[in-house]
This record gives structure tokens, sequence and C-alpha cells, in this order.
């Protein structure tokens, strides 16, 4: 048979397994099965959950817990999924290039699969970038939230901006070389009041370095200390911001993508609505020390590869349990201020701010609501000196 008719009758059996097992566990999710035979069609993994940052706004600032690596085992253990899959993300709690199998492991995953990477840029040197290319990374995302040197020190603590400026072009230079449009580039921002304003600029920041497309999202409040940069406190400024970074993308013929906007919210938001959650059906979390969890927001560990295979864990009994309760009741912290996109409301301050411990377990209770007017004047929190800003006479029972 010739090289090309068989080559076209194996991805045609390969597609036509993933599309059977893509079939299998939508309708399986829809119907609420908790024991399923459909596996899933996407994931996270964690290769490490070390980062070579400590940004104020992340739990890298304040969770004191001890750092892996993903083993070798686990990965082993992994593999064999990727014919179900449709897209791979090579990250997770941390920054993943910090570990030097990072491009081994992205050379396992068939480039039939979407993959994608976050990263926050300054560890991609020339010979990582090279190797994105070579591998094929169709996504690259680089987390910023800055517009120069002095931005990105008010937000990440450390000056680096120049460096991940100059490691992007140097990727682009690659590409170029190569003519290979691949890692297509989103550069990401997160709103902070401090920060807002200037995300316009950020735009032509991006599109003068190339990005195909950008992103940004609130600012998720983990620390007391942090609550008054929620740009729930001005929520004018959010919607401005917002309308205006749409008109500018669409004159630079850029994709943008954002939440919607509490105007937005307003209209569209009911109250006691929750939506869907499908990922236990159709995501998994593959984390550093082997755990499983059922999404990117919720840190539950259900089992652990390194003990168990796949298949006794995704069909177990903790994994059964999640699935039948996670569109019931929201028994879990981590559901109840569930951040993901498409569930959380943005109209409602619980899914703006969810303090966590140093474990990074929620310790914010879902019916608490803030007194608004202690965060709303931004000015009052600039000399970064004030008392804790969650006080017992702060909150209230609804």
């Amino acid at each position: 048979m010739p090289q090309n008719i068989l080559s076209q009758w194996l991805n045609y059996f390969k597609n036509h397994r993933y599309q059977k097992n893509a079939d299998i566990i939508y309708q399986e999710s829809r119907d609420n099965i908790a024991n399923v035979h459909g596996y899933p069609t996407r994931c996270f993994i964690e290769i490490t959950d070390k980062c070579n940052l400590k940004c104020k706004f992340c739990g890298h600032s304040f969770i004191k817990v001890k750092r892996t690596n993903i083993p070798d085992s686990v990965i082993e253990k992994i593999k064999p999924l990727f014919p179900y899959m449709s897209e791979v993300w090579v990250v997770g709690f941390g920054e993943s290039l910090i570990d030097p199998r990072f491009f081994d492991i992205l050379a396992m995953i068939p480039k039939r699969i979407m993959t994608r990477y976050v990263s926050n840029g300054l560890l991609m040197n020339r010979e990582a970038a090279r190797k994105m290319v070579d591998l094929r990374l169709m996504d690259l995302c680089i987390s910023i939230d800055a517009i120069d040197e002095a931005s990105y020190f008010q937000t990440r603590g450390v000056n680096g901006f120049n460096k991940i400026i100059e490691n992007i072009k140097v990727l682009n230079e690659i590409k170029q070389q190569k003519g290979s449009k691949y890692p297509e580039l989103r550069l990401s921002y997160t709103f902070f009041r401090s920060n807002a304003e200037k995300f316009l600029d950020f735009i032509d920041l991006a599109h003068s370095l190339g990005a195909v497309c950008v992103s940004a999202d609130y600012l998720t409040v983990y620390r007391e200390d942090l609550i008054h940069e929620s740009l729930f406190w001005d929520q004018e400024l959010g919607n401005r911001v917002f309308k205006a970074a749409q008109e500018k993308c669409d004159k630079l013929g850029m994709i943008l993508s954002l939440p919607p906007s509490f105007e937005e919210a307003a209209r569209t938001e009911k109250p006691g609505d929750q939506p869907v959650c499908y990922e236990p059906w159709n995501f998994v979390r593959f984390r550093s020390n082997g755990q499983l969890s059922p999404c990117c927001v919720n840190d539950i560990q259900l089992g652990n590869l390194e003990e168990k295979s796949f298949d006794e864990i995704w069909n177990g009994k903790d994994y059964q349990e999640f699935r039948k309760q996670v569109n019931t009741f929201r028994y879990d912290l981590n559901c109840k201020q569930c951040i993901g996109w498409g569930i959380r409301k943005i109209s409602d301050i619980r899914y703006h701010i969810k303090i966590l411990d140093t474990e990074g377990k929620v310790v914010t209770h879902p019916e608490i609501h803030f007194d608004p007017a202690r965060y709303q004047d931004l000015s009052l929190f600039n000399s970064r000196k004030t008392e804790p800003l969650l006080q017992a006479n702060d909150l209230s029972q609804k």
C-alpha cells in the first residue's frame, strides 16, 4: 500500500477514535452520568508548580507548600490518553520552562492536538524559542500586565519587562526565518484598578509585537491587602475601558478576549441562576504532585497517579461523587466561588474576591459581602501602609 494512502488511513482511524470518544463524553456530561465510558478531551499538564516570580496578585507570593516537578512515571500514565485529546496545555501553577523536561514532554504530544502554553516569558531565551517553533507549539500566551518597566515592577515586583520584549522579538525572528506562523502569540493582562486605563496602550504594544490576540481578565483577589485593587469598586471605569478596547482591536484587526463587562453582566445575569459545569467530564488537570483535579480552578484532589491507574481514579468513588454534586448544590467552596469563564457572575463580589490561606485553601465565606465605602477611594491605599483591610466590622451575613 502506498505510504501516502497508509498515512491517510492511519489518520482516519486516529481521528475516528478521538471523535467517537468526544461524542460519548459529551453525551455523558449532558446526562449527568457519574460512571463514564468516555475520556477527557482537554487537559492541563502541570510540569512543575515552581515559579521564578512571586507576583503579589498570585498565590506564589504567600502560599507555602512543598513545590514539585511531575514524576516521569505520571507522564507515562498520561501518554495513553493523548488519542482522546483535542487540546493539551503544558501549564499549571508554575513556570513550566523551569523544568528541563518541558520540551521532551511537548515533543510527546501528537501534532494533531492543539498545544498551548502560558508563560511569564522571562526564561524564553533563543534556544527555547527555537524549540517552540520546531516542535510546533501552536499557542503561546505571555502574561505581562504592563506597558513598560515601571508598570511591570509595580505588578510583578521585579524588573523584567525589557527582557520579555526582547525574548518575544527573538521568537518572531526565528518564526520568520523558518517560515512558521506557530506558535501564535497572545499577550495577556490582569485588570487592577490602578492599571486598567493603561490597557489601551497595552493593545498597541501587543500589536507592535505581532500578537494575534490580546486577552485580559479581572483581578481575582486572593490577598486581603489587594481588595481595593478590584475593578468591582469602579465598574464605570471597567465598562469604559472594555468598550474602548474593543473599538481599538476592531480597528487594528486583532482578536480581543474579555469577560463580560459589568454593564453587560447587569443585563444578562439573573439572580439564582447557575451555569452548568461540564469540566469533570471534559477536562482533567494533571498536577505536578501526581494528583488529579477536575478543573483548572478547583484544587480538590481526586486521586494520585503515583498510586493508581488513570481509569481507577477517573471512575473512582471521589470522581463519581464530584460529578454527581457539581451541578446540584455548590458544596465545595472553590465551586461556590468559581472564577471560570462562563461560570462566574461578574456582578457578584464573591467571584472577584476569593481570599486564600497559606495552604491555598479558600477562607472567604461565599455569603459574606464587603462594605463598598471602604474600598472605593483608591487614593487611600496608594501608600500601601494601611491597617489590615479585612476587618470584622466590614463583613456581614446576607
